[in-house]
């Protein structure tokens, strides 16, 4: 991703939070998150923007490229309270995946991916969180955002930018623990339909557990 124009990173991060406060904010089984962490946070590219309302103020780390974009988008999320990771597929991968399953295993560090990002295909899951998963022994938590009043643009996944004022209502699915063999490409290839299964099986009508429970 190339960034043509840029702010400072602190007052970005601070129009971020003010455009953030204007949105009403609804969680549907937000325990299922708290409750697991440190857990790796499943969300689909489009619906990243609210993102750090799902964070809320759990430790969490951004992988970021090493990238000179990336260098602005570091500043950018360090502004915004996550630790930043950096590392991609073809630089620093390799490394950048160990610190992340040291902060997830021993620091106390969750993680939200897009699982489709950053190229798409639209809505197809890759097997960069199912990897972290198993080797970390942490959980997958699926996350769906809605929003009421979206900007959607002409992006690959069709991103979406909640215009102020815009109800966001947030479903968190069950912890996953996928008990697959990391290295055998079958599996991950048949985790992945998993996983956008339970992604998908999240809809803005899904109800709330606990409500449901303290009715039975």
């Amino acid at each position: 991703m190339h960034i043509p124009f840029r702010l400072p990173s602190a007052p970005l991060a601070a129009t971020y939070r003010a455009w953030l406060a204007t949105l009403r904010h609804e969680h549907i089984n937000r325990h299922f998150f708290v409750e697991s962490q440190p857990a790796i946070g499943c969300l689909w590219h489009d619906e990243l923007f609210s993102g750090i309302a799902v964070r809320q103020d759990l430790p969490h780390i951004a992988l970021v490229s090493p990238s000179r974009d990336g260098d602005y988008l570091s500043a950018v999320m360090r502004n915004l309270g996550f630790r930043v990771v950096r590392g991609s597929s073809s630089r620093g991968g390799t490394s950048a995946l160990h610190e992340i399953i040291t902060g997830l295993c021993k620091e106390g560090y969750g993680i939200g991916i897009t699982v489709d990002g950053p190229r798409g295909p639209r809505h197809k899951a890759k097997p960069g969180a199912l990897w972290l998963a198993v080797r970390s022994g942490r959980p997958i938590i699926p996350i769906r955002t809605y929003y009421s009043r979206p900007k959607v643009f002409a992006s690959w996944d069709r991103f979406q930018l909640p215009l102020p004022f815009t109800s966001v209502r947030s479903v968190y699915g069950r912890p996953w623990y996928p008990d697959i063999n990391p290295d055998d490409p079958s599996a991950l290839s048949n985790a992945c339909r998993e996983l956008e299964e339970r992604l998908n099986a999240l809809s803005k009508d899904t109800p709330d557990d606990r409500q449901q429970t303290d009715a039975s």
